[in-house]
């Protein structure tokens, strides 16, 4: 996972946009890396066995702007969230290494950045 809260949550984050750096000749199709992985222990520098999601939440991020003169990372209202308690997409990916957007929106809704901090917290408390 990518951080941890102060309440201790372990949050992996994701991000993808339409719209990239270099020339395109169309806009690029979302998906996000969903794979499991093994786990690096910070205290023994040893990698566990099983390879699985070790995040309790996952946050994708899309740039969703696709107006490449217009088009600004800094700017929030250009970005949509989806987050999505680990249980859920392991339920639903299984071991499925990518996630498509069309299949994202089926078990997340998008949520403004101000609305983050609430959404992962109810996320991080999902019981199956």
């Amino acid at each position: 996972y990518d951080l941890t809260s102060k309440d201790g949550i372990k949050i992996e984050v994701k991000s993808s946009a339409y719209i990239q750096s270099w020339k395109q000749k169309d806009y690029s199709k979302i998906s996000f890396s969903i794979k499991p992985t093994h786990f690096l222990d910070p205290q023994t520098l040893l990698y566990q066995n099983e390879a699985k999601r070790h995040a309790d939440v996952y946050v994708f991020c899309l740039l969703k702007h696709k107006n490449q003169d217009t088009i600004d990372p800094l700017k929030l209202e250009q970005w949509e969230f989806y987050v999505v308690p680990t249980p859920i997409l392991s339920t639903y990916g299984g071991s499925q290494n990518r996630i498509i957007l069309s299949k994202l929106k089926k078990i997340a809704v998008p949520v403004e950045y101000d609305e983050l901090k609430e959404t992962i917290l109810k996320a991080s408390k999902y019981e199956k």
